[in-house]
């Protein structure tokens, strides 16, 4: 555990706390707060202090800090990549910024839209998304972003939610077609409904 989450913590880029405090709202109500201070603690000793309480929305922060805390919850409480998964759907729910941009966007939007969302949110990486909206299908990269496999599955409920809000809730398929972690150049996400 701590060679990997050394290793997580060298790779650069900030993403603000709003995307953090999501993440340790859904903890906090799933796990208790008991448990949120222990990973808290085990990042201290670890060497990676972070104090959750002054997280602020608009400031910038390690997105390794939150991978890290995936890789926590997968060790200390057992959690699996579905559980993060299912945090990643409830961090889109939650915020009201998504719900009001997906509703109000137009999907021919969507594209341009998506990206500059991303860049609001995350100072690395970006965004790219390639809609068809009669072959009922959205295509997601995510480029420049290469943390941990734990994070995928956050990016993936994340990007479910997303897209059920963009289909106004629609039976959504989505399947990661490519992965940085599987060898690919970056991260794809297909998305279709009926």
């Amino acid at each position: 555990m701590n060679e990997e989450i050394n290793k997580i913590m060298e790779i650069p880029g900030n993403t603000k706390g709003a995307v953090i405090l999501a993440d340790l709202e859904y903890i906090r109500r799933k796990a208790g707060q008991e448990s949120l201070d222990k990973i808290e603690e085990a990042l201290a000793k670890l060497g990676h202090p972070i104090d959750f309480k002054r997280i602020r929305p608009f400031e910038e922060y390690k997105e390794a800090h939150i991978v890290s805390v995936y890789v926590l919850l997968r060790d200390m409480l057992g959690w699996s990549e579905e559980d993060i998964e299912k945090m990643g759907e409830d961090s889109a729910k939650i915020s009201s910024v998504v719900r009001i941009f997906m509703k109000f966007v137009p999907f021919s939007k969507i594209v341009t839209a998506g990206s500059r969302y991303w860049s609001q949110h995350f100072g690395f990486g970006f965004l790219e998304v390639e809609g068809n909206e009669v072959e009922k299908s959205l295509k997601v990269m995510v480029k420049e972003y290469n943390f941990h496999p734990l994070a995928c599955a956050c990016h993936r409920g994340y990007f479910k939610t997303m897209a059920h809000f963009l289909t106004n809730g629609k039976d959504i398929d989505l399947k990661e077609v490519k992965c940085t972690h599987r060898g690919d150049s970056h991260h794809e996400h297909l998305i279709t409904w009926k």
